[in-house]
Parts: C-alpha cells; sequence; structure tokens
C-alpha cells in the first residue's frame, strides 16, 4: 500500500500555529486507501499549540518580534525527515506557505503577508533528500492535463519533482551512483527551463496531485515520467497519446539501450526503432524510435 506522509493541518488536525487546521476534502479522499503518516515539524520541535507565527528572516526562522524559533524549527525538520527515511514513504504532501512545509512559496519574512519562491525548512530537507514533495497548492479536482505555460510558471517545479524522482527510479539498474545522484530536483528543474527556451512544450497531469509529465518539441516526445508510487495506473499510456496528438508529423523518441522495459512498452504502443543511434559511452548509447502504426 502506498505510503504518504501529510501535514497533520491538512488532514483537519488543530495544530496550525493558531491553533487550527486546514483540512482538504480533496486530499483525504485521495488518502482513503492509503498508509497515511501526520506530521507537524513545527510541534515535532517542541513548539506549543497554539504559538507565535514564524517567518524565515534572512535564512533564520523567527516570529514577529524578532525571536528565533530556528532551533525548533531545524529539530522538527530533521524529526520529518526521518520518519520519512524510517518508513520509505512514496509521496510527501505539506501545507504551502509554511516555513516548515511550503515547497514552492513561503513568506518572505516582513510578516506582511507578501509570498516569495522558497521552501520552508523541512520541505527543503526532504526535496534534497529526494522525497517526491508537493504541497497543499498543487491539489486539483480529477484529473487533467495542463499545459505549462512558460519556464517561470510554478508549475515547472511540480514537473521537476516527478522528474527527479521517477527519473532515478527508473535508472537506478541501468547507470552508475554517481549518475543517478546528479538528477536532482534542482537539475531537473533546470534541464526542463533549458527546453522549454528552446521551444518545448511541457504538460503535467494531475490526478489529486501532480503524477506524470512530458515534453514535445515539433514531432519528439520526451522526458514522459510517471511518479514510481502512480505506475501501471494507465497514466504514462494516457499522456503520450496526448502527447502524441500534439506533434506537429510523424511522432519519434529516443531511449537508453540498457532501457529495456521502456522499449518494450513503446513497441506495445506501436513505436519501432528507426536505426538511428547517438553513442554515449563506448558500451552505452541511445537509439531512436517512431510511431509507425
Amino acid at each position: 500500500m502506498m505510503k504518504v506522509m501529510v501535514s497533520a493541518c491538512l488532514l483537519g488536525e488543530n495544530v496550525k500555529y493558531n491553533g487550527g487546521n486546514n483540512r482538504d476534502e480533496t486530499l483525504l479522499a485521495f488518502l482513503q486507501d492509503k498508509t497515511v503518516l501526520s506530521i507537524c515539524p513545527e510541534v515535532m520541535g517542541g513548539l506549543p499549540c497554539p504559538r507565535p507565527c514564524g517567518e524565515i528572516v534572512d535564512g533564520v526562522v523567527r516570529t514577529a518580534d524578532g525571536k528565533s524559533v530556528d532551533a525548533e524549527y531545524r529539530r522538527g525538520a530533521a524529526a520529518a525527515l526521518d520518519i520519512a527515511k524510517k518508513n520509505a514513504v512514496d509521496l510527501v504532501v505539506l501545507q504551502q506557505r509554511s516555513p516548515s512545509c511550503g515547497v514552492h512559496m513561503i513568506y518572505d519574512g516582513t510578516f506582511t503577508g507578501r509570498k516569495i519562491p522558497g521552501h520552508g525548512a523541512a520541505a527543503a530537507l526532504l526535496i534534497d533528500a529526494g522525497f517526491a514533495t508537493f504541497d497543499s497548492s498543487e491539489i486539483v479536482q480529477g484529473q487533467q492535463i495542463v499545459p505549462v505555460d512558460n519556464p517561470d510558471d510554478p508549475r515547472i517545479e511540480s514537473a521537476a519533482m516527478i522528474h527527479a524522482v521517477s527519473w532515478r527510479d527508473s535508472h537506478r539498474e541501468i547507470c552508475s551512483p554517481d549518475f543517478l545522484a546528479g538528477h536532482t530536483y534542482s537539475h531537473q528543474l533546470g534541464h526542463l527551463r533549458e527546453q522549454m527556451d528552446r521551444g518545448a512544450r511541457l504538460y503535467v497531469l494531475y490526478d489529486t496531485l501532480p503524477v506524470a509529465l512530458v515534453t514535445v518539441a515539433d514531432s519528439l516526445i520526451e522526458n514522459l515520467y510517471v511518479l514510481p508510487c502512480m505506475q501501471n495506473k494507465g497514466y504514462g499510456t494516457h499522456l503520450l497519446h496526448h502527447a502524441m496528438a500534439q506533434c506537429a508529423g510523424t511522432p519519434t523518441l529516443w531511449i537508453l539501450s540498457t532501457n529495456t522495459r521502456a522499449a518494450a512498452w513503446y513497441d506495445r504502443l506501436g513505436f519501432t526503432p528507426t536505426g538511428n543511434r547517438h553513442d554515449l559511452t563506448p558500451t552505452l548509447y541511445e537509439y531512436e524510435m517512431k510511431f509507425t502504426r
């Protein structure tokens, strides 16, 4: 059964700084058939509930009166990471904008409600450790494929998260540990932005949360990845068909010579090797497949 670690406030637990919660019914419905691990890094770090609101100020978590609560936040973040590792969680869903849990945006430290790009203390540790980490800003109703409008669209960060986690998982048995380690969230984010700068179109498939991504450049399909915990549910096939419909001509793609599982899957869906290849090392190459049905 899938294991999902979730901010306690999203589950309806009254652990917010003001004693309230951020109960999310859509998320709760998604979690019904999954093992849920509830966390509140701030409470786990030793802070009371309710408590003064904190924000990250020059890298240090402080309250509005300037008191540092950084040690408590860092202790709670480390505890959250420890739970994720010990339980080998598949997915992490955190509360948006929180100085502990914000994944994409956090408050700017002025206590005026202004937001800036950044990670909360716990979110940063979880992302750096390679966990598929999202926040409540990414929860949607039902299943939908969403285009990412430009390289600065926040949804590209969701795509990069999927890309990093899925790429490492799918290449674990065919690439060296050092090569795998370089494909971090930040690396994949830069990779996707570069591709979009060159004209590729990026699409993210959501089913309550971000699940899969793909890029299309003219007739070239690339970066088709599904979160490991969400595979074998038809998402990849659905997104591939969407990508094929966006192609200007006959859909083509490239795969690593060692990725026999992907080759068999594309073969079943009507793709055939063309004979074109790029040598990467003396023993590793990638080769082109084209849709022929």
